[in-house]
This record gives C-alpha cells, sequence and structure tokens, in this order.
C-alpha cells in the first residue's frame, strides 16, 4: 500500500515539474520596444492653465483655468460660451496623464492609411502649451483586446501601444466634464444651505423670497445653449423687463405671449453673489439661463447654460 502511494506521488511530482518546465516554454515574451514614460511631462502639470480636446468629428472643447476654477469654453453659432467643469476631473485627468507607463513602440512613422485610427475619425487630440511652446498627444485606437490603446505624440511620427489607464478622459461630452448642477459647487466651492444669508426672485414685477433652498441646489442643467438668439434679444435691453420691452420685427403683444423672465438672487455669509436669470421662450423646449457668481471683491464669472422645461417649472415651483 505505502509502494502503491509512492508511486502516486511520484508520478504527481513528475506531472508537476512538467508543467512548470511548460510554463517558461510557451510563456508569450513581449519582445517589443518599450520606453517608459509619461504623455505629460510631470513638470510641467502645475504649468498648465489652459488645454484643448478635438475628437475625430473636429469637435472641440477648451478648458481654461480661472483662479481655482477650471471652466469649459465652446463656440456655439459664432458664440462664446463658457460653463465650470468638474475642477477635481479635470485635475485628476492631467495627473493621470503624467504618470510614468510602459509603452511600447509599435511603427516608427506615421502614414495617412495607417491601421491605429490615428487623425481618423473617432481618434482624440490633446493639445496644451506650456511656456509658449505647443504640446499634442494624439490617441488613436483601441486594440483588438480594447485593452490598450495607440498612441502618436506630435513631436514625433513613432506609434505606441499604451494601457487603457486614460480612456475614460478622451471624451469631447460637455456632460463628462461640467459641473452638471444649476448653482456650481466648483465656482465658490460646496455651497450648503446654510451658506445663503439672503435670496430673492424677481419675476412678472413681483419679488419673492423662498425657504425650500435645498431644493434649488439639488437642480441640474443641461449643458451649453444651442440657440444664442432669444438670450441676445433679452441682453439688448438688460435692465428692464420683458413686457417693457419691443422686439425689431415682432408686435409688441406677440413678444409679451412668447417670452418671460425670472431673477434669482443668492448672497452668501462672505458677501459674495450669485445671480440667475432665466429667459423662457415658447418656441423652444428649454429655458437659457446666465449665471453670475460675483465674488466679494467684485470679480465676476459669467456662465450660460440651458435647463429643461420641467426644471424650469420646478424652479417656479420652489421659489414663487
Amino acid at each position: 500500500m505505502l509502494h502503491v502511494k509512492n508511486k502516486y506521488l511520484y508520478i504527481t511530482t513528475v506531472i508537476l515539474i512538467f508543467l512548470y518546465i511548460f510554463s517558461f516554454i510557451f510563456q508569450k515574451s513581449d519582445k517589443r520596444k518599450s520606453v517608459k514614460s509619461s504623455l505629460i511631462n510631470p513638470s510641467y502639470v502645475n504649468k498648465i492653465d489652459s488645454f484643448e480636446l478635438f475628437d475625430g468629428d473636429m469637435e472641440k472643447l477648451s478648458f481654461k483655468k480661472n483662479g481655482d476654477v477650471w471652466e469649459i469654453h465652446k463656440v456655439i453659432d459664432n458664440k462664446l460660451q463658457k460653463l465650470p467643469a468638474e475642477t477635481k476631473k479635470v485635475e485628476d485627468f492631467l495627473k493621470t496623464a503624467s504618470e510614468v507607463v510602459n509603452m511600447y513602440k509599435i511603427s516608427d512613422t506615421f502614414t495617412e492609411n495607417n491601421s491605429f485610427m490615428i487623425l481618423k475619425p473617432g481618434y482624440i487630440q490633446l493639445k496644451y502649451s506650456v511656456e509658449d511652446k505647443i504640446y499634442e498627444v494624439f490617441f488613436g485606437a483601441q486594440d483588438f483586446s480594447l485593452s490598450s490603446r495607440y498612441v502618436m505624440s506630435g513631436k514625433s511620427t513613432a506609434i505606441y501601444e499604451i494601457s487603457n489607464f486614460l480612456d475614460k478622459y478622451l471624451t469631447t461630452s460637455v456632460q463628462f466634464w461640467c459641473d452638471s448642477l444649476l448653482i456650481s459647487q466648483n465656482v465658490f466651492g460646496k455651497i450648503q444651505v446654510s451658506d445663503i444669508q439672503k435670496n430673492y426672485v424677481i419675476f412678472d414685477d413681483k419679488f419673492y423670497t423662498f425657504s425650500d433652498l435645498q431644493k434649488l441646489l439639488d437642480l441640474r442643467h443641461g449643458g451649453f445653449i444651442s440657440d444664442f438668439q432669444n438670450m441676445q434679444n433679452e441682453k439688448n435691453n438688460e435692465n428692464t423687463f420683458p413686457n417693457q420691452k419691443k422686439k425689431q420685427n415682432k408686435d409688441e403683444n406677440d413678444f409679451e405671449k412668447s417670452e418671460s423672465k425670472m431673477e434669482i438672487f443668492l448672497e452668501l455669509g462672505n458677501k459674495s453673489q450669485i445671480i440667475l436669470t432665466l429667459y423662457q421662450s415658447k418656441e423652444n423646449s428649454f429655458v437659457q439661463v446666465e449665471s453670475v457668481y460675483e465674488n466679494s471683491s467684485g470679480k465676476k464669472s459669467v456662465y450660460n447654460s440651458q435647463i429643461s422645461l420641467w426644471t424650469y417649472n420646478k424652479i417656479k415651483e420652489i421659489t414663487l
């Protein structure tokens, strides 16, 4: 019996040894040229105060730092619009892009007919400047396993493969990057109900105050305004209410029926102010919002967004 056990033990040992040897024989080794590098020089991260992201359809988002706040700038219908970004998300992106990683060289040269989707539909381009020098990184397709991505530096024609550690940031989606709350939690930092010392609303020449501030703080906007026309018509008569204004090429009564305006004023304990001006048109399924943030020193930041009619009605329900 002991002899049989020893025999089985011997056979098991031999099998394990063979498996161990074969694991080395058949192990796939990556013989591609690799370097340890970063997409953004780590020493540049704190010097970057603006950058741009392009996608293959030429959609472009510009990011600019305003004090401690990152902003998204986008030109729509020849009008520059701004929104506060999620500052921590932007900072995490730049920090992650500066991490040193393994980069495997795939090709020494770039051609227009490359199969890596560099400079083809679907690619993403990062462009930034440091000390008046412009730097670019081009992100191509993922590999077949979807675990890595092809990249190329603007100063070289070599194409490298890197892990997909940066993929979640490779988008020009405004919804991904922006501070989506109607009352930004980035411009003045986190705002709580206890921070708001005064509030009032002006609507249809009437003055209101309200108490359910948390519901207002929880509301979200829908991104940039896709049509600036109504906003511009209102801005031409900034200091009056809609029923006091005339609109070119339209009957005055027709204008009164199609336009309304609401202003919401919030004052924080440190004397900073937030003013939301909402412009509603029956011709559109959304409401335009101009948000002005003025700190205690008088510095203003102005942003433009849109909200749904549902959100607009919710605001009226909360404030009026």
